[in-house]
Protein backbone atom coordinates (compact mmCIF):
# COMPACT_ATOMS: atom_id res chain seq x y z
CA UNK A 1 0.00 0.00 0.00
CA UNK A 2 1.15 3.64 -0.71
CA UNK A 3 0.46 6.59 1.53
CA UNK A 4 0.80 10.23 0.45
CA UNK A 5 0.71 12.74 2.96
CA UNK A 6 0.01 16.64 1.59
CA UNK A 7 1.23 18.87 4.55
CA UNK A 8 3.38 15.97 5.89
CA UNK A 9 5.73 18.50 7.70
CA UNK A 10 3.17 20.23 10.05
CA UNK A 11 1.94 18.83 13.82
CA UNK A 12 -0.05 16.06 12.63
CA UNK A 13 1.84 14.92 9.77
CA UNK A 14 4.81 13.75 11.74
CA UNK A 15 2.66 12.48 14.05
CA UNK A 16 0.62 10.17 11.15
CA UNK A 17 3.78 9.22 9.28
CA UNK A 18 5.57 7.75 12.36
CA UNK A 19 2.13 6.23 12.87
CA UNK A 20 1.72 5.15 9.67
CA UNK A 21 5.18 3.67 8.83
CA UNK A 22 4.79 0.68 11.95
CA UNK A 23 2.29 -0.73 9.51
CA UNK A 24 4.06 -3.07 7.68
CA UNK A 25 1.63 -3.71 4.90
CA UNK A 26 2.83 -0.11 3.98
CA UNK A 27 5.05 -0.40 1.47
CA UNK A 28 5.53 3.49 0.54
CA UNK A 29 4.93 6.61 2.12
CA UNK A 30 5.26 9.84 -0.18
CA UNK A 31 5.63 13.05 1.93
CA UNK A 32 4.80 16.43 0.37
CA UNK A 33 5.23 19.79 1.65
CA UNK A 34 6.39 23.31 0.59
CA UNK A 35 8.50 24.16 3.76
CA UNK A 36 11.82 21.85 5.22
CA UNK A 37 10.76 19.17 7.39
CA UNK A 38 12.79 16.29 9.15
CA UNK A 39 12.51 13.08 7.03
CA UNK A 40 12.08 9.87 9.02
CA UNK A 41 15.01 7.28 7.98
CA UNK A 42 13.11 4.75 6.52
CA UNK A 43 13.46 3.13 3.06
CA UNK A 44 9.86 3.35 2.41
CA UNK A 45 9.73 7.18 2.57
CA UNK A 46 9.83 9.05 -0.78
CA UNK A 47 10.15 12.96 -0.34
CA UNK A 48 8.51 16.09 -2.55
CA UNK A 49 8.95 19.69 -2.02
CA UNK A 50 6.70 21.92 -3.47
CA UNK A 51 3.15 23.72 -3.91
CA UNK A 52 0.29 20.82 -4.54
CA UNK A 53 -1.34 23.63 -6.26
CA UNK A 54 1.35 22.36 -8.60
CA UNK A 55 0.09 19.84 -11.36
CA UNK A 56 3.25 18.09 -11.63
CA UNK A 57 3.90 17.83 -7.98
CA UNK A 58 0.54 16.97 -7.21
CA UNK A 59 0.95 14.49 -9.92
CA UNK A 60 4.48 13.25 -8.55
CA UNK A 61 3.01 12.59 -5.23
CA UNK A 62 -0.26 11.13 -5.42
CA UNK A 63 0.05 9.11 -8.71
CA UNK A 64 0.14 5.10 -7.52
CA UNK A 65 -1.43 5.70 -3.48
CA UNK A 66 -4.10 3.96 -2.05
CA UNK A 67 -4.72 6.69 0.22
CA UNK A 68 -4.50 10.63 0.17
CA UNK A 69 -4.18 12.08 3.22
CA UNK A 70 -4.90 16.15 2.68
CA UNK A 71 -3.29 18.51 5.41
CA UNK A 72 -1.68 21.48 3.39
CA UNK A 73 -3.68 24.60 4.00
CA UNK A 74 -3.27 28.28 4.53
CA UNK A 75 -4.44 28.61 7.78
CA UNK A 76 -6.43 30.75 10.19
CA UNK A 77 -5.00 34.57 10.14
CA UNK A 78 -3.17 33.45 7.44
CA UNK A 79 -6.03 32.88 5.03
CA UNK A 80 -7.21 36.18 5.87
CA UNK A 81 -4.40 38.31 5.44
CA UNK A 82 -3.94 36.73 2.27
CA UNK A 83 -7.47 35.92 0.93
CA UNK A 84 -5.73 35.37 -3.12
CA UNK A 85 -3.15 32.72 -1.25
CA UNK A 86 -5.58 31.21 1.35
CA UNK A 87 -7.91 30.82 -2.57
CA UNK A 88 -4.78 29.41 -4.41
CA UNK A 89 -4.39 26.49 -2.20
CA UNK A 90 -7.49 25.82 -0.09
CA UNK A 91 -10.16 26.20 -2.41
CA UNK A 92 -8.99 26.24 -5.96
CA UNK A 93 -6.04 23.23 -5.14
CA UNK A 94 -8.33 21.14 -3.25
CA UNK A 95 -10.56 21.08 -6.30
CA UNK A 96 -7.91 20.45 -8.53
CA UNK A 97 -6.65 17.32 -6.51
CA UNK A 98 -10.29 16.47 -5.93
CA UNK A 99 -10.56 16.01 -9.99
CA UNK A 100 -7.63 14.74 -10.29
CA UNK A 101 -8.07 11.79 -8.40
CA UNK A 102 -12.14 11.52 -9.52
CA UNK A 103 -10.43 11.93 -13.13
CA UNK A 104 -7.15 9.14 -12.57
CA UNK A 105 -8.01 7.03 -9.05
CA UNK A 106 -11.52 7.64 -7.78
CA UNK A 107 -10.81 4.47 -5.49
CA UNK A 108 -8.24 6.21 -3.75
CA UNK A 109 -9.27 7.08 -0.39
CA UNK A 110 -8.69 10.40 0.10
CA UNK A 111 -8.90 12.00 4.19
CA UNK A 112 -9.44 15.61 3.89
CA UNK A 113 -8.23 17.91 7.16
CA UNK A 114 -11.05 20.10 7.44
CA UNK A 115 -11.57 22.62 10.68
CA UNK A 116 -13.92 22.53 13.51
CA UNK A 117 -14.09 26.89 12.01
CA UNK A 118 -17.01 25.50 9.68
CA UNK A 119 -18.37 25.94 13.12
CA UNK A 120 -20.91 28.80 13.88
CA UNK A 121 -19.64 31.07 17.21
CA UNK A 122 -20.01 30.83 20.18
CA UNK A 123 -19.43 27.16 20.34
CA UNK A 124 -21.37 24.82 22.54
CA UNK A 125 -19.66 22.80 24.99
CA UNK A 126 -20.67 19.76 22.41
CA UNK A 127 -19.70 19.68 19.14
CA UNK A 128 -21.62 17.22 17.40
CA UNK A 129 -23.51 16.57 13.74
CA UNK A 130 -26.52 18.89 14.74
CA UNK A 131 -23.87 21.81 15.48
CA UNK A 132 -24.37 24.47 13.27
CA UNK A 133 -21.96 26.04 10.50
CA UNK A 134 -21.52 29.49 10.47
CA UNK A 135 -17.85 30.34 9.30
CA UNK A 136 -16.61 33.59 10.87
CA UNK A 137 -13.39 33.22 8.63
CA UNK A 138 -12.40 32.70 5.49
CA UNK A 139 -10.34 29.97 6.47
CA UNK A 140 -13.45 28.16 7.64
CA UNK A 141 -15.55 29.05 5.21
CA UNK A 142 -13.17 27.70 2.45
CA UNK A 143 -12.92 24.93 4.37
CA UNK A 144 -16.70 24.12 4.51
CA UNK A 145 -16.90 24.80 0.77
CA UNK A 146 -14.30 21.54 0.19
CA UNK A 147 -16.26 19.65 2.50
CA UNK A 148 -19.52 20.24 0.68
CA UNK A 149 -17.74 19.36 -2.55
CA UNK A 150 -15.78 16.38 -1.23
CA UNK A 151 -19.57 15.10 0.02
CA UNK A 152 -20.72 15.59 -3.60
CA UNK A 153 -17.85 13.61 -5.29
CA UNK A 154 -18.78 11.01 -3.03
CA UNK A 155 -22.46 11.06 -3.28
CA UNK A 156 -22.05 11.06 -7.10
CA UNK A 157 -19.01 7.51 -6.55
CA UNK A 158 -16.64 9.98 -8.16
CA UNK A 159 -13.98 9.79 -4.85
CA UNK A 160 -13.73 7.83 -1.51
CA UNK A 161 -13.73 10.97 0.52
CA UNK A 162 -13.93 11.45 4.38
CA UNK A 163 -13.73 15.38 5.67
CA UNK A 164 -12.07 15.33 9.52
CA UNK A 165 -12.03 18.61 11.86
CA UNK A 166 -9.39 18.71 13.89
CA UNK A 167 -8.82 21.96 16.08
CA UNK A 168 -6.53 24.08 15.31
CA UNK A 169 -3.59 22.50 17.64
CA UNK A 170 -2.29 20.93 14.78
CA UNK A 171 0.11 24.06 13.20
CA UNK A 172 3.64 23.37 12.87
CA UNK A 173 6.23 25.09 15.20
CA UNK A 174 7.43 28.58 14.00
CA UNK A 175 3.62 28.93 12.20
CA UNK A 176 2.20 32.30 11.36
CA UNK A 177 1.89 34.10 15.00
CA UNK A 178 -2.12 34.98 13.68
CA UNK A 179 -2.83 31.30 14.25
CA UNK A 180 -4.25 32.04 17.81
CA UNK A 181 -4.04 28.27 18.67
CA UNK A 182 -0.78 27.03 16.51
CA UNK A 183 1.65 27.11 19.51
CA UNK A 184 -0.44 24.28 21.39
CA UNK A 185 1.29 22.05 19.37
CA UNK A 186 4.22 22.38 21.36
CA UNK A 187 2.49 21.27 24.48
CA UNK A 188 2.13 18.08 22.26
CA UNK A 189 5.08 17.53 20.80
CA UNK A 190 7.38 14.54 21.98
Amino acid sequence: MKVAIIGAGGFIGTALTRKILQNRDVRCVSLMDSADFPVPDDHRIETVWGSFADPRIRRKVVDGADKVILLAAILGGAAEANYDLSRQINVDATLDLFEYLRQTRPDTRLVFASTIAVYAEPLPAIVDDCTPFGPTMVYGAQKLMMEIALSNFQRCGWLDGVAIRPSGVMARDGADARLKTAFMSRVFMP
